[in-house]
């Protein structure tokens, strides 16, 4: 319009006030577009705040980060970490030969990508005990192992563990050279030390730091009980061997390649069922379990259920054994004459005895079990309880108990009855304990009998329980195996069963239970009504649920629940860092195993996990667009007011009749 207007205007002066109209027009044009450049320019001054100024992350770390709350773009901050007598920071990189001068020396942040080396870094906590450890790939949890440094345990692993849901990811970190060349990295989000290649026995660089303590041997403990407090059965009866382990060498490295192996008596009993990891060849049962880091805790490996014979003979014992062995464990074995059932088929007639004149009824048989059914712990007393089975107790006439208590004391109760409590003081200790029962047949008083039975006595502090863990989605109506498969959505109501098993022959009273929820918490909230039901109370500080004052009767389960709901939306909080699974769309913790349930995020946070193929969006990228917007702004706003002065200077020349 422009070069029309100007171009036919010598030809047709009647054209100015069209002219005139147009820079009135350019005049309000040039009005909007200083507007516009006014709040681009304004924006421009913001957007330059989040460039010189970034925000912090805004969520709790992770308790496996080697610098709690991380560092600083600059190294000065890994220097003060160094420096800082109240941190073990320093004792942990000199465990890796780093000096001080080398975190001086330490360049500026750079971006390395897990899957361009073989990089390994550190932690202080196990892959098997971080949280969600139930998603991180077994290969390596068994490549993982442990150093000391300083008074502290360092786990190192290789850093692809964390590529949980991507390829590979990338991570920001400070590059230092040690004396050798080579190169390390101290990641800037959690501090942890990274390096290329596994580290075989990293020593420190002298006289900067102690030689370091060699690595600590595991060890392993094996339980085998049977089920329920009774160790006499009839000919077709059932019964449950369970099976539990731990490594209970604190500070250890992994026992590695664990295998329990059992050989059944098959001559007696017929195997119902198995756990399917169970492989059962012949008599002989085989279970892989692989790695097995520190643990206070036992853990249930497998529950064996198996079916008397029915052509036992009365008074038949059975006895057996199981093995855990590992590489670099010495082998352990329990059960074998301390785990035993007894035979009995009793009198009045059953199927299997033909007659009252039968040898089973006028001659009974007895068997006995000795227990220790409860401690002391401050006296040390412990009180043993003998019971008596007999295939015909009213042909039986007990006579007396006599005690071998083994430690070269004894006793003898003049006891008739089939049940006899004795109490007796032991010193911190395992022993064997004997009870030899005396009795006679019917009205014949001129021949006694005996029957014998032993107990494995311990008196040393109450051992750690057995912990397991369940969880169900109730809105889904899924099972716990379902539940963990499927992505559970907002709204839904999740429930959390702890079980304490306790496999010891006493009952275990003033027991906590506790089970820390945080990472649940990231997506749900908890039922607090359902909890005071339950008789939990809830520690928000630690985010920690606990049952106080429960008692865990002998052999048997504690049961106790939880709910939790899905928060309605879900949140779309980021991941702080690879290196954690908070807010990563599974909520999961472990009360002695580990349970993990997915999420169903939305579309928005589920796109921050694939950082391989998205743009980056960070400030620098927005302001860089933003400047872009503005040179366009500002260009179309100089050029409305240029034309503008234009047509008020052609007008005017006009008007006083110069010509153009």
């Amino acid at each position: 319009m422009f070069k029309k207007l100007i171009s036919n205007l010598p030809f047709n002066p009647s054209l100015l006030d069209q002219v005139s109209f147009y820079s009135k027009r350019l005049r309000k044009e040039e009005s909007v577009r200083r507007f516009g450049f006014g709040f681009m320019a304004l924006t421009m001054f913001i957007q330059m705040f989040a460039v010189i100024a970034p925000p912090q992350k805004s969520l709790a770390y992770s308790s496996d980060y080697i610098a709690p709350n991380g560092f600083t773009t600059s190294k000065a901050s890994v220097l003060a970490a160094w420096d800082n007598p109240n941190s073990d920071i320093q004792a942990i990189y000199a465990r890796f030969g780093v000096t001080r001068d080398m975190i001086v020396n330490l360049s500026p942040i750079m971006r390395i990508n897990s899957g361009t080396n073989n990089y390994w870094t550190t932690g202080r906590s196990s892959l098997s005990a971080v949280s969600k450890a139930g998603v991180i790939k077994q290969q390596y949890k068994d490549s993982e192992f442990s150093v000391i440094a300083g008074s502290t345990t360092i786990y190192v692993r290789d850093l692809k563990a964390w590529d949980i849901v991507n390829s590979s990811n990338y991570y920001y970190a400070f590059e230092g050279t040690k004396a050798d060349g080579s190169k390390f990295w101290i990641l800037k989000d959690c501090g942890n030390y990274t390096q290329v290649n596994k580290p075989l026995q990293p020593t420190p660089t002298p006289p900067t730091a102690p030689t370091p303590p060699p690595l600590v041997n595991p060890g392993l403990e094996l339980r085998k009980t049977i089920d329920g407090v009774i160790n006499t059965f009839k000919p077709g009866d059932e019964y449950s061997y369970r099976f539990e382990y731990r490594n209970p060498v604190v500070g250890s490295i992994n026992a590695e390649n664990v295998v329990l192996n059992d050989t059944f008596d098959l001559d007696h009993y017929a195997i119902v069922s198995s756990p399917p990891n169970f492989t059962l060849n012949g008599r002989n049962g085989t279970m892989i379990i692989g790695a097995v880091p520190y643990s206070a805790d036992f853990r249930t490996a497998a529950v064996v259920r198996v079916r008397l014979l029915t052509n036992l003979p009365n008074g038949q014992s059975i006895c057996n054994a199981a093995s855990l062995s590992a590489s670099n464990a010495s082998t352990v074995t329990s059960g074998g004459s301390n785990l035993c059932v007894s035979v009995i088929n009793p009198c009045p007639l059953d199927s299997s005895v033909p007659s009252a004149t039968d040898s089973r009824c006028t001659s009974p048989v007895l068997v006995c079990s000795l227990t220790q059914s409860t401690v002391n712990r401050t006296t040390k007393e412990s009180t043993l309880v003998t019971t008596v089975t007999s295939s015909n107790p009213l042909l039986t006439k007990v006579v007396s108990y006599s005690y071998s208590f083994g430690d070269n004391s004894s006793k003898v109760n003049n006891n008739t009855g089939l049940t006899d409590t004795v109490k007796h003081v032991y010193k911190d200790g395992n022993y064997n304990a004997t009870a030899t029962v005396t009795y006679r047949i019917g009205s014949d008083v001129k021949k006694s009998y005996n029957v014998a039975c032993a107990a494995n006595i311990e008196t040393k502090p109450d051992q750690p329980l057995t912990p397991s863990k369940t969880a169900e989605n109730v809105t889904q109506k899924l099972s716990s195996s379902d539940t963990m498969k499927t992505k559970a959505s907002a709204g839904d109501v999740l429930q959390y069963t702890l079980t304490t098993r306790n496999s010891f022959s006493y009952d275990r009273t003033n027991y906590t239970v506790s089970d820390n929820i945080g990472d649940i918490l990231d997506y749900t909230d908890l039922d607090m009504t359902y909890l005071a039901k339950e008789g939990g109370t809830f520690d928000k500080e630690t985010r920690t649920i606990v049952w106080r004052d429960q008692t865990v009767k002998a052999d048997s389960d504690l049961a106790l629940s939880f709910r939790v709901a899905v928060k309605s939306p879900v949140p779309t909080t980021n991941q702080p860092s690879a290196l954690t699974t908070s807010f990563d769309c599974v909520i999961g913790n472990s009360y002695g195993n580990e349970i993990s349930i997915p999420i169903n995020c939305p579309i928005v946070k589920s796109a921050e996990y694939v950082t391989t193929t998205l743009p980056n969006t960070g400030p620098g990228t927005s302001m860089a667009i933003g400047m872009t917007f503005t040179v366009v702004i500002a260009y179309f706003f100089a050029r409305s007011r240029l034309l503008g002065k234009e047509l008020d200077l052609i007008r005017v020349e006009y008007s006083t009749g110069g010509g153009y």
